[in-house]
Parts: structure tokens; C-alpha cells; sequence
């Protein structure tokens, strides 16, 4: 199984995960160092949905456990997703190492569909995210960003800002242009 993950990764070398960074990866990474013959992938990049959901929604929902993020965020019962007869988290572990020794493979039925609605939640957060972020980014772009401060400014505002900051705007644009750096303390 490492060596097919290890292809696959290959092939695409970028991840989406939901709290990888910090448990996923590394556990594999460890399987990987385990094996002594299979290199653990490189990644190009691995984007970890926990930490925007985090900066998004911590403050309002108190968890941003993917469960209580289908619910709330992206409303699971309008959509008609249910988890009713999900499996806890805390027992897949289990349920593989039960498996590994000989143990029954009909609860990893239930590992399996879990580990289906995990990945419809992470492509439907993915997407609610990056809406929420092209959303912005087109408010910045017909509100006007100042490019001497980098404020978002509305209206007359961007105007008065971009007068107040083109001083230093130029300051920066020459010294980039001309490699002169200021001394820090000089003003």
C-alpha cells in the first residue's frame, strides 16, 4: 500500500488534508521511515484546511472539527448529508490494528464510508473557502487596494490613500530600482 501511495504522490506531489500537517503526514512519513525501503514522497505542497478553518470559524463555532464544519458552515442537511450512522474517529485505529491481527474486515466497512464523507466534507470546504476568498478578492478589486500600504479602501477613501502613501511608495520603488537599501537608523 506505501508503495502505490508513494507512486501516486508522485505523480501528483500536492496534498489537501484536514489536519495532515500535524497527524496524517507525519504518521506516514514515520510508515515510510519504518519500511527502511520506501522514501517517504516529497510533497510540493500540502494544503492543510485546518488551520483556515481555524482563522475563519474558531471564534464562532467554539470546534472546527470537519463534522461540526458540514453542519455549520457548509449546511449538511440542506445538501442531505448525514452522518447518523458514522463511525468515531477514535475507533478506526482501532478497528485496522483489530484487522491486522486476524480480526473481523466487516467494521472497516464503516472506516471506509467515514473516510468517504471526511473526503465530500474537505472538497465542499475547499470550495466554500476559495469562494469566500475569490468573493474578497474581487471586493478588493472594485473597492481599490492601496498599493503604498496595502489598506483596502472604498471610494473617495483609495484616492486620499493612495495620495498619502505615494510618497512612500516612490521611496520604495527607487530603492528597488537603484539597489539602495536605507540604513535603519537613518530616517
Amino acid at each position: 500500500m506505501l508503495c502505490e501511495l508513494a507512486e501516486r504522490i508522485a505523480e501528483r506531489p500536492v496534498l489537501v488534508t484536514f489536519n495532515g500537517k500535524t497527524f496524517d503526514w507525519p504518521l506516514l512519513e514515520s510508515r515510510f521511515t519504518m519500511t527502511r525501503r520506501i522514501a517517504a514522497p516529497k510533497l510540493a505542497a500540502h494544503l492543510d484546511l485546518l488551520h483556515p478553518a481555524r482563522a475563519l470559524w474558531k471564534l464562532r463555532l467554539g470546534s472546527v472539527r470537519l463534522i461540526e464544519l458540514e453542519r455549520e458552515v457548509l449546511d449538511a442537511r440542506r445538501l442531505g448529508w448525514q452522518r447518523d450512522d458514522d463511525v468515531a474517529s477514535a475507533l478506526i485505529r482501532s478497528f485496522n490494528f483489530d484487522y491486522l491481527r486476524g480480526g473481523s474486515a466487516t467494521p472497516l466497512a464503516a472506516v471506509v464510508r467515514h473516510n468517504q464523507m471526511d473526503l465530500r466534507g474537505l472538497a465542499a470546504l475547499f470550495g466554500k473557502i476559495n469562494a469566500m476568498l475569490a468573493k474578497k478578492n474581487r471586493k478588493n478589486r472594485m473597492a481599490g487596494t492601496c498599493s503604498g500600504c496595502r489598506d483596502s479602501c472604498t471610494g473617495a477613501e483609495t484616492l486620499r490613500a493612495r495620495r498619502r502613501c505615494a510618497p512612500r511608495r516612490l521611496r520604495r520603488d527607487c530603492r528597488r530600482s537603484t539597489g539602495i537599501r536605507r540604513r535603519a537608523n537613518s530616517r
